[in-house]
C-alpha cells in the first residue's frame, strides 16, 4: 500500500518548481483586500482599486527554479501543487524480537 500512496501538496521553500507559473496583468477578485500586502511581498506589482490588482504580468517560478518561501506563499494563494508526498518504509522494527529490518538501501 505505502509503495502506491501519492498525494499531491504544494511545494514548499526549497522544493524544485515542477513548471513554470506565470500570472496576467489585471484584477484578481478571489483575493481580499488584506491579501495585497501579502501578494507584493511575493514579488508582484499590485494595487488596490476596488479589488485587487497586479499591474504587471509576474513571473512566480520558472521549471526548475529552487522555490523561496516567498515563490511558495504565491504558489499556494494560488492553488498551484507542485510537490508529491510519499512514504518510503526503509526499516521494519519486530516488537516481538525487538530487531530491526533494512528495507531499502540508502
Amino acid at each position: 500500500w505505502f509503495s502506491k500512496f501519492r498525494e499531491v501538496d504544494f511545494a514548499r521553500a526549497g522544493n524544485k518548481a515542477t513548471y513554470a507559473v506565470s500570472l496576467d496583468t489585471g484584477p484578481l477578485e478571489q483575493f481580499p483586500h488584506s491579501m495585497e500586502p501579502q501578494l507584493r511581498q511575493g514579488g508582484g506589482a499590485t494595487t488596490f482599486q476596488r479589488v485587487v490588482t497586479l499591474l504587471s504580468d509576474y513571473e512566480v517560478c520558472k521549471e526548475g527554479d529552487v522555490l523561496t518561501p516567498e515563490q511558495a506563499r504565491v504558489l499556494k494563494l494560488f492553488g498551484y501543487e507542485m510537490a508529491e508526498f510519499k512514504v518510503t518504509i526503509k526499516f521494519l522494527w519486530n516488537s516481538e524480537t525487538g530487531d530491526f529490518q533494512k528495507l531499502v538501501g540508502d
